[in-house]
């Protein structure tokens, strides 16, 4: 076995006075200490800062970074990357925490018994039982993430040398899959171990995660301008591995949310795509008094689900 591997842990966090105290504390207590924690907080203004701070003395490994604005947890990855000094990078959200003491040992040993990778994928807790994954290790290829063979989320393990080549993309505040993709698309494959190392938390109102919902007419702007950027960024490689079907329901979901905001001239460059019935239709719904039918998010779901 080789020697020690040395981890930059990120943690980027806005608002979390309710647990930020938990997920600092799961990375303390880990049995393996070759590691450094660097935690964003990005413009907090409840008392998270305070907290942060008190905890700091507890441990030199912690390195703080803070902003007064709130600028989005891309951002604030992307400032901690630039500062790591760890031989890997792990992620892990401030509502979330190691599943045990032992998570980062684990990690380590893993690694250490699987060389030669420079991307890691372990589980995690809402994953666990999760059909749609090996329960052995596995090699992961960019065509798996494009097809959907892969997909949803990890505890990734990135050497921090190809991360600060490939930072994320700071134009959403959210929206990750952009950035993975192209660190995917440059890493010749992912090695993934069936290996529980973090708990999540997802059921909570204010998760990034919850971001992602139509529920107002900024989020369907950004969810729209998010994926005229993911065509023009991914949909030569779909074309290349020939499975661009994959991507045509999000393409008609995309032209309606598009309707919905009244941006027929971009629409006609994604009805551009391809020629089919379901592309017809949207060609003839592509303009302004259909707009007016879905124009909320309620009516808009609805005719979304109904097409697909």
């Amino acid at each position: 076995m080789g020697s020690s591997i040395t981890f930059s842990i990120i943690t980027p966090v806005y608002n979390r006075e309710d647990c930020i105290e938990n997920c600092i504390s799961t990375v303390l207590n880990q049995s393996f200490t070759d590691f450094e924690l660097i935690i964003v907080n990005d413009g907090s203004n409840d008392k998270t800062l305070e907290k942060i701070q008190l905890m700091c003395p507890l441990d030199k490994k912690i390195r703080l970074i803070t902003y007064d604005e709130n600028k989005g947890a891309n951002f604030a990855r992307n400032r901690a990357i630039e500062q790591a000094k760890g031989d890997y990078i792990i992620f892990l959200d401030s509502d979330d925490g190691f599943s045990s003491d032992q998570s980062l040992r684990e990690i380590n040993q893993k690694i250490q018994s699987n060389p030669g990778f420079e991307h890691y994928l372990f589980l995690v807790s809402d994953r666990l039982n999760d059909k749609g994954l090996p329960d052995y290790v596995s090699e992961f290829k960019y065509k798996d993430w494009l097809s959907g063979k892969v997909s949803g989320d990890f505890a990734h393990v990135v050497k921090t040398r190809i991360l600060k080549k490939f930072l994320f993309i700071e134009t959403f505040r959210i929206y990750e899959s952009l950035s993975w993709l192209r660190l995917l698309k440059n890493i010749d494959s992912q090695l993934f171990i069936p290996t529980m190392v973090v708990k999540r938390d997802r059921e909570r109102s204010d998760s990034v995660s919850n971001e992602y919902r139509l529920i107002s007419r900024k989020a369907r702007i950004n969810e729209y301008k998010y994926f005229q950027m993911y065509i023009d960024m991914y949909w030569k490689d779909y074309e290349y591995y020939g499975i661009t079907n994959m991507l045509m329901p999000q393409v008609y979901k995309t032209v309606l949310i598009g309707i919905s905001l009244r941006e027929f001239d971009n629409n006609r460059k994604l009805i551009a795509l391809r020629d089919s019935r379901k592309m017809n239709l949207l060609k003839a719904f592509n303009n302004q008094l259909f707009s007016f039918v879905i124009s909320s998010s309620i009516s808009l779901k609805s005719i979304i689900n109904r097409f697909l």
